[in-house]
């Protein structure tokens, strides 16, 4: 049977957000390639599609020679599909013709395109702007796990932007109509957490006066966003796993269980994985982190940096006024360490853009002065491998990967199944004392 498409016509497809309403597409970039194509000021159409003679050539073999086109008409931007065989995806739904507004995502087939501003950024939230490599690498997988109904894992320091990376998956994904629910694991108290999720019946204890819907059943057909998963509590977390399992839920002091249809994201810091006052249980980890993200911490992707002041003075220039900054002052803002990433970043420039003058200098950010990160010292690598040094995180990665490579006895297969680059699945066995084919070849 041929598969069918639902087309939406219309030229004003996508719903700006309160951050890019204002700006004006300048660019397009291929998010795998990082690839920048300007958009210019004329009229003229710009061809995307597999061909060479194409303005943007996409190297995909599910894109026509000539895939579709972009062209400025009046003060808009509108992308054409050309009746390509495999259709234009825009946010999720094959178009013919749509309105390009900034932070739109264009797909053709496994290539995925972003319409940029003039300050750079790359998604519709401010936390997602840059352009260092490991940072990429991190929205490309992100955008890859929207499209499949997999549970994904985000890990990364506080500040990186875990919530703004979940909320880019459920916008990419088929479910981008239904509900966002962010729920905060460690906010609610422990006496009070199935009631929270769950949802309650009424009469069921004192001050049930009626029936409450949890936070699952107020996701249903959308996504749940478990933050901070790592301050959940262990006697809570049976009832997490069986409803991650099974799809049912218990109301607390209801008779019935209830099917709930939504798709989940959590995050944590990987610290909170080894701490003895907050473990999280194996069984639990395994079915929540199908796919796992790691963002960097905002001083491994440095060149990131000038990037967000730029981008956080505009957004402030309509409250406060445009500001100047010189080259000197955003040099010397990069070699600050940031420990509260793109968070402490995005503070210290609103601090300079209310207490600062014109000209903004280093003391109206940093107050108390750079301070240098310095890396922690670096453990003694030995030959030998001691499964009693591993974190608990390190030790169900472990896990995972030893049954990737058992199931696929490769290791191209099993990093495919990961979602990581094989390099990368040889490092982890290397570090974590799995013998693989590759390794004993190496050894004879």
């Amino acid at each position: 049977m041929q598969k069918t498409y639902r087309y939406r016509h219309t030229e004003t497809h996508s719903r700006p957000d309160e951050v890019s309403s204002f700006r004006e597409p300048v660019a397009i970039r291929d998010c795998l390639t990082g690839q920048r194509y300007e958009l210019g000021t004329s009229h003229r159409e710009l061809t995307v599609g597999g061909a060479s003679e194409c303005d943007i050539q996409v190297t995909d073999p599910c894109a026509s020679a000539s895939h579709c086109s972009v062209r400025r008409v009046g003060e808009r931007w509108l992308l054409r599909d050309h009746n390509s065989k495999n259709g234009t995806i825009l946010n999720g739904t094959r178009v013919r013709l749509a309105e390009l507004r900034v932070g739109n995502q264009i797909v053709i087939g496994d290539t995925r395109l972003e319409v940029l501003s003039e300050h750079g950024g790359t998604d519709n939230c401010s936390g997602l702007i840059g352009k260092a490599p490991n940072f990429l690498i991190a929205l490309e997988k992100a955008h890859r796990a929207a499209r499949t109904r997999c549970p994904v894992l985000i890990l990364g320091e506080t500040g990186t932007g875990k919530e703004l990376i979940a909320r880019s998956i459920h916008k990419a994904s088929r479910r981008s109509a239904g509900p966002f629910v962010p729920v905060n694991c460690g906010a609610f108290p422990a006496s009070l957490i199935r009631s929270e999720l769950f949802g309650h019946a009424k009469g069921s204890f004192t001050g049930a006066t009626t029936q409450h819907d949890g936070l699952f059943t107020q996701a249903n057909g959308g996504t749940i966003f478990l933050d901070e998963l790592g301050e959940l509590p262990l006697e809570q977390q049976p009832h997490l796993l069986r409803a991650l399992e099974t799809r049912l839920i218990r109301r607390v002091g209801g008779q019935h269980e209830e099917f709930v249809n939504a798709r989940f994201v959590s995050a944590t810091n990987r610290n909170c994985l080894d701490t003895s006052s907050s473990p999280l249980r194996s069984d639990l980890f395994h079915r929540l982190s199908t796919v796992i993200i790691e963002l960097p911490p905002l001083r491994e992707r440095q060149s990131d940096i000038p990037i967000l002041i730029r981008h956080f003075l505009a957004l402030g220039a309509e409250e406060h006024g445009r500001r100047q900054i010189s080259e000197t002052t955003i040099g010397e803002l990069c070699r600050h360490a940031w420990l509260g990433n793109i968070r402490e970043l995005h503070n210290s420039v609103s601090r300079a853009l209310a207490l600062g003058n014109q000209r903004l200098r280093i003391t109206d950010f940093l107050p108390t002065g750079i301070q240098p990160h310095r890396p922690p010292p670096s453990r003694k690598i030995t030959s030998g491998f001691c499964a009693e040094d591993l974190s608990l995180f390190e030790s169900n990665q472990r896990e995972l990967v030893l049954a990737a490579y058992e199931r696929h006895g490769t290791i191209r297969r099993a990093a495919l199944e990961l979602g990581m680059p094989k390099s990368t699945f040889a490092d982890m066995c290397h570090r974590y004392g799995i013998k693989t084919s590759r390794a004993k070849r190496i050894k004879l």
